[in-house]
């Protein structure tokens, strides 16, 4: 819907009735009961907001859908009506009711339509104001019903009016209880949410057109957390929201709203519901399937078996287009807010500008795409069998995949258009997908659905195809050559990465995947826990779910309230109960105390894996606090904002780790056991929530940091060099002080090149994690020489570098032929490759060297006097920075030691006590 055509926004309308006082409307028992909300219908847009809010149990609640939604801002500027009762809400005369008692019966539980087609024709006597009210009423109380002498009309709009004469009965004449009117005050958005569901709820139960007396079109029942809650009593907002996980999981369906239509919002939604439509025609249903299930698995090993686009020889030779590339250079894309572009026929092809955000108000976002033929072909046969293939092992499903496939290709590049044009990036830029609320409410119902503008709903399980959708659009670079090394953009051989058959940049590409992990990780979430709920098998403890959300591979996850950035997640923890977490709102607890509490209650209650690594998420800066107080989060207290760095030895497998069957066997998830058999937290009482307290054991005192910290990316020639000079320096020194560090003289000099990889390997992002052995020698020799040939090159070819230090784009053809004359293409590329994965893990790392010769990579705060550590339940050790007060500590950082990372100082040192603040 344009703007110009969108439905017009009723101003704020001034209060002329009393605000609700939620006393009136009591939840007897909060921790069983909820309240839920009638919205009355009405065909005009701008028309006033009625609802009813009444009481149903938890336990067998009466049907509703629930929303999910951003509140924006703050500011609670618009109204909504509120029809009530002064008897706790129940009026038999008027209103359905739901009995708490189970024996209910059936036959009382009337539906709104029920009760209202019976009152039409079993009697002639009804109150239009009972109900839906007058827009002109002076008073607050209504108290008298109209006789009606003749037929009722049902109006376009839901409302009632009779005909004939009438006449008002007291209420003593009919005994009808006293109904109230009062208003609570909203935002905005919901507002706005409201008025959009309400006429997509008529527009999709419409009035029947015969003359003939017939029920009005009933309400829309909802649940909503601004209004169902008493927002303003933290006490049973605490109880309510432990309730969340058991209210989005009853739900009849979750309605996710997006916002109205803006930035092209309507074709994203008509092009969502065509991929559904056709992928249903093939035999994909949405919903817990067969389909579903063959579906997640090829979600899941897309990248691996390269459906991301083949290189020139896997077929990606086929894709070019007839005689012309299109390129495309748009910055970093998403999020980004760059506007730089490549001319492709003298026109900017992308021009992004604006971050955007709210409602679908995502900024200025445009593009030129009048003359890209934007295509990305149907893989080959043999690709499309080999693929299908893998997927399952029953001949007639693998039909079905290959059918699949060919959707996917075909849809991917209108997605790619879409992309390109900047109007998918502004749809999953609204503010919806930044809320950490959204992970349970998207995952807990089967039925959950995307509701933008006036479009009908799409199931959210669209996002599943999105992402394969898009891994098949975007095309890597040629596999030639793949270990030449490419610093700086070196490679005589390699290509640049395509879109749909389009050149673009590279930080393009990486936008695109980025935006594609994303997609696929929210579907591969809400389909585990679909699966888990209907399985009543068991899912991710807390601690897994705090990591997988709030680490950098994820999508931005924010809450208003610091607390709820754990609170938030607590309905899909498997061991919430055990954890005995309880949702705190109260002024009377700080922030940083509900975090310290947290902490410890994971740290020392959690059943699997490695609790004590959840130190490794404390990271720094932390944030700012949002209670007021002047108190600060402890050392060693995470505080779970979004973009936490990953740890080095991120993909260990989890122990409950059910992505894939075999996952447990591909992946050492013991590769790294600093603690040895010591698995369990040792952890002390302490009488302060901001002091933790942990046995454990010391390996050294650190004697020098060096500052040359790795870059996120590969390092450039340059800093390569200074860093393995340094770390040849280290080495000497650890190797003078002649301690027992290592079993052998051999082991010892395999710390030159284990070190820097963290002593782990990953060919690629496919492949699982191993640890490094020693046929990596001849390549990192080889990967040494080829720092000195560029080094070389440089000052002999009499060659310039740019303002980062890359080389400029006429000598990139001269140093790539040097080093390959020298050394050929290979160049050391499987240390390369090591360097190239592992660096990206050990970023913002620094060396450092104990006093008795430990040496590793640790944080890159740290300082000499600074202590390495090794806690019972981690599979790696930490650093410490010693305290005025005798045995504590603050924390700083997790870390690699070589020669202690299978347990070695346990069997060397006694337990110590550390208190950590």
């Amino acid at each position: 819907m344009a703007d110009n055509d969108s439905p017009q926004q009723p101003s704020p309308l001034p209060p002329t009735y009393p605000e609700l006082s939620y006393t009136t409307i009591p939840l007897n028992t909060p921790a069983t009961e909820i309240r839920l909300l009638e919205l009355f219908p009405s065909a005009e847009f701008s028309s006033p907001l009625h609802c009813r809010l009444y009481n149903t149990p938890i336990s067998s609640p009466a049907p509703f859908k629930a929303l999910s939604y951003a509140w924006g801002s703050d500011d609670k500027s618009h109204l909504i009506y509120i029809d009530s009762t002064n008897n706790n809400g129940s009026d038999d005369e008027t209103c359905p009711t739901y009995n708490d008692s189970p024996n209910t019966n059936n036959t009382e539980k009337k539906s709104f339509i029920n009760f209202l087609f019976t009152l039409f024709t079993c009697t002639s006597t009804y109150s239009t104001r009972c109900c839906f009210g007058s827009e002109n009423d002076d008073d607050a109380t209504v108290t008298s019903v109209v006789h009606v002498s003749s037929n009722i009309e049902v109006h376009g709009d839901g409302a009632m009016s009779a005909h004939g004469h009438g006449e008002e009965r007291g209420e003593s004449d009919l005994g009808v209880s006293k109904r109230t009117r009062s208003i609570i005050r909203i935002t905005s958005s919901l507002d706005s949410c409201l008025r959009h569901l309400r006429l997509i709820h008529h527009r999709d139960h419409p009035p029947p057109k015969s003359q003939h007396v017939s029920p009005p079109v009933p309400p829309l029942t909802l649940w909503i957390d601004q209004l169902c809650i008493n927002q303003s009593d933290s006490d049973e907002k605490a109880v309510q929201v432990g309730l969340m996980s058991q209210i989005y999981s009853r739900a009849e369906r979750v309605l996710v709203w997006l916002g109205p239509e803006a930035d092209g919002s309507d074709e994203v939604m008509d092009t969502l519901a065509e991929l559904k439509r056709e992928l249903e025609k093939v035999g994909v249903s949405f919903g817990v399937s067969l389909m579903d299930a063959i579906l997640f698995q090829y979600l899941l090993r897309a990248i691996e078996f390269g459906l991301g686009g083949e290189g020139e020889d896997g077929g990606g030779e086929k894709r070019k287009e007839k005689g012309k590339e299109k390129e495309i250079d748009g910055g970093n894309g998403v999020g980004e807010g760059t506007s730089t572009g490549t001319p492709c026929g003298g026109d900017k092809v992308i021009d992004i500008r604006g971050e955007g955000g709210g409602d679908g108000n995502s900024g200025e976002v445009g593009c030129r795409v009048d003359d890209l033929e934007v295509g990305v072909g149907v893989a080959d046969e043999e690709a499309s069998n080999r693929v299908a293939g893998v997927f399952t092992t029953d001949k007639a499903h693998t039909g079905i995949v290959k059918k699949v496939m060919a959707v996917l290709e075909d849809r991917a590049a209108r997605l790619v258009r879409l992309w390109v044009s900047g109007e998918l990036q502004a749809f999953f830029r609204r503010s919806w997908f930044t809320r950490v609320w959204v992970v349970q409410e998207a995952c807990l119902c089967a039925d959950t659905v995307f509701v933008c503008g006036m479009k009908p709903p799409v199931s959210y399980d669209i996002l599943g195809p999105i992402n394969l959708c898009t891994l098949r659009a975007i095309q890597g670079p040629g596999s030639k050559g793949d270990n030449m090394l490419d610093w700086d953009g070196v490679s005589p051989v390699s290509t640049d990465p395509k879109i749909g058959g389009m050149r673009v940049s590279e930080g393009v590409a990486e936008a695109f995947l980025r935006f594609s992990s994303q997609t696929g990780l929210s579907y591969k979430t809400r389909y585990q826990t679909v699966q888990q709920i209907s399985k009543e098998v068991g899912g991710d403890d807390l601690f897994t779910q705090l990591v997988d959300v709030y680490t950098n591979t994820n999508p931005s996850r924010n809450a208003k309230l610091h607390r709820d950035r754990v609170y938030g997640l607590l309905g899909l923890a498997v061991d919430a109960d055990e954890l005995e977490i309880k949702p705190d709102y109260s002024n009377q607890t700080t922030t940083a105390q509900i975090l310290s509490d947290i902490t410890k209650a994971i740290m020392g209650k959690t059943k699997h894996g490695f609790p004590t690594e959840l130190l490794c998420d404390s990271q720094f800066p932390k944030t700012i606090l949002d209670d007021g107080s002047d108190e600060q989060l402890p050392s060693w207290v995470p505080d779970w904002r979004s973009g936490l760095r990953t740890p080095f030895f991120c993909s260990l497998a989890k122990e409950n780790d059910a992505d894939l069957e075999e996952e447990n066997t591909r992946t050492d998830r013991n590769m790294f056991l600093a603690c040895g058999s010591h698995r369990s937290v040792d952890m002390m009482p302490t009488n302060s929530a901001g002091v933790l307290g942990l046995r454990g054991y010391l390996v050294d005192a650190i004697e020098e940091v060096v500052g040359i910290t790795a870059s996120s990316t590969r390092p450039k020639w340059r800093e390569s060099i200074e860093f393995f000079e340094e770390l040849n320096r280290l080495w000497v020194f650890s190797k003078i002080k002649n301690q027992p560090i290592y079993n052998t003289p051999a082991r010892r000099e395999e710390a030159l090149w284990r070190l820097p990889l963290g002593d782990m390997v990953m060919e690629d992002m496919s492949t699982p994690l191993r640890r490094a052995t020693t046929d990596l020698i001849p390549a990192y020799h080889k990967w040494r020489r080829t720092l000195l040939e560029y080094e070389t090159a440089f000052f002999d070819l009499n060659l310039r570098t740019g303002s980062r230090g890359e080389f400029v784009a006429k000598d990139k053809k001269k140093i790539a032929e040097w080093v390959i004359h020298a050394l050929g293409v290979d160049g050391g590329g499987p240390y390369d490759d090591a360097m190239g994965y592992m660096w990206m893990w050990m970023a913002e790392q620094s060396l450092y060297l104990t006093k008795e010769g430990y040496m590793g990579m640790g944080p890159s705060n740290m300082q000499p006097g600074d202590v390495v550590v090794v806690f019972p339940g981690a599979r790696i050790p930490f650093v410490l920075r010693p305290t005025n007060e005798e045995n504590t500590f603050t924390y700083l950082g997790d870390a690699y030691c070589d020669g202690i990372m299978d347990g070695e100082i346990t069997l060397r040192e006694e337990r110590r006590e550390f208190f950590l603040v």
